[in-house]
């Protein structure tokens, strides 16, 4: 069975004992150096906003808030960050993604199709912290804290 095309009978025929359970897991909170596994166009949420996903590896982890987590489990996990837009005022959303993009260090010239595309392989260092969704305290949201990242050192 592909994962891009099935059906709901392909689906309903799946064996339940051979399907491993999948949990999300949100980044803890710590200081980690990151490398930029993709950034594309996509569109996310139920309504489908247009937005740029940045695709993040965990390349090294160098301090965590919780002492009952270990750093060598994160090494190598992916971490995500968007930036959506409101159709109405794109540019805004896009000066959001450029700030972010600037602060790591990388130089954000270009049209945005090269930026995205030539960001891929960029490192830098950056805290991830959690808060609480303001209608639902069970919701945490885990995000690179953009007023703390540290680009590298050549940059």
């Amino acid at each position: 069975m592909s994962e891009q095309t099935f059906s709901l009978a392909d689906l309903a025929g799946v064996d339940m004992d051979q399907v491993e359970e999948k949990r999300m897991e949100n980044t803890p909170e710590g200081l980690m150096h990151f490398r930029v596994k993709e950034a594309k166009l996509d569109k996310l949420g139920a309504n489908e906003k247009p937005a740029v996903v940045i695709e993040l590896e965990i390349v090294d982890v160098m301090a965590l808030i919780d002492p009952n987590i270990k750093a060598d489990d994160w090494i190598g996990k992916s971490h995500n960050e968007a930036f959506m837009f409101n159709v109405e005022e794109p540019l805004v959303g896009l000066g959001w993604l450029k700030a972010f993009i600037v602060d790591t260090g990388f130089e954000c010239s270009g049209s945005l199709a090269e930026v995205i595309a030539n960001y891929a392989g960029h490192e830098f260092t950056a805290p991830i912290k959690h808060r609480a969704d303001k209608n639902d305290k069970d919701r945490i949201y885990c995000n690179i804290n953009r007023n703390k990242i540290t680009p590298p050192p050549s940059a």
